[in-house]
C-alpha cells in the first residue's frame, strides 16, 4: 500500500504522519475512500461541527475512536487504550506522546480518560461479577455520545 502523502493544506506534525503511515497503514486511496463513504452516508453518522479547528489527523483518530466504541457496543469488542485510535496516536505514538494533545484531554483536562464515561464503563466491566448486556451497551453508548462532543 502506498504511503500517505500529506496534502499541502493539511497541518500535521511528523509523529501524526508516521501514525497515519505506520500504525494503521492508511494509503491515500483508503483515506479518500473513507471520506467519500462518510459523505455518501455509508458509515456511522457522526455528530460534529461543520467547521473544525482540529487537524485532520486528530479528526480521523476521533472518528475511528467513535467507530471503535460502536463496535464495543454492538459486537462486544474489547475496550481499552490498546484498541483506542486516540490512545494509539497520543499515548503510544512515540517518545514525546502524552494525552495533552488528545481531543478528550482538551475537553476534560484529565489524562487517561478520567471522569469520562469510559471510566464508568471500565469500572462496570472490571468490578461486576455478572455483566448485563443492556447495561454494557448503555455505558458504551454514553462513551459514544461523549466522544461526539470532543470535536473542536
Amino acid at each position: 500500500m502506498p504511503k500517505f502523502k500529506k496534502p499541502k493544506c493539511l497541518k500535521m506534525n511528523k509523529k501524526q504522519l508516521l501514525w497515519l503511515n505506520g500504525l494503521y497503514d492508511f494509503g491515500l486511496e483508503v483515506l479518500e475512500g473513507e471520506l467519500k463513504k462518510r459523505k455518501e452516508g455509508l458509515m456511522h453518522k457522526l455528530k460534529k461541527p461543520k467547521c473544525l479547528k482540529m487537524n485532520k489527523c486528530s479528526e480521523i483518530a476521533l472518528d475511528k475512536s467513535i467507530e471503535h466504541w460502536c463496535r464495543v457496543r454492538d459486537e462486544n469488542e474489547e475496550a481499552g487504550a490498546r484498541g483506542c485510535p486516540l490512545c494509539q496516536m497520543y499515548m503510544f505514538g512515540g517518545k514525546d506522546c502524552n494525552c495533552k494533545y488528545c481531543p478528550v484531554y482538551i475537553k476534560t483536562n484529565k489524562t487517561a480518560c478520567e471522569t469520562t464515561p469510559y471510566d464508568t464503563y471500565n469500572d462496570y466491566i472490571n468490578e461486576s461479577k455478572i455483566v448485563v448486556a443492556s447495561e454494557r451497551k448503555r455505558l458504551a453508548q454514553a462513551e459514544i455520545d461523549f466522544l461526539q462532543t470532543c470535536y473542536y
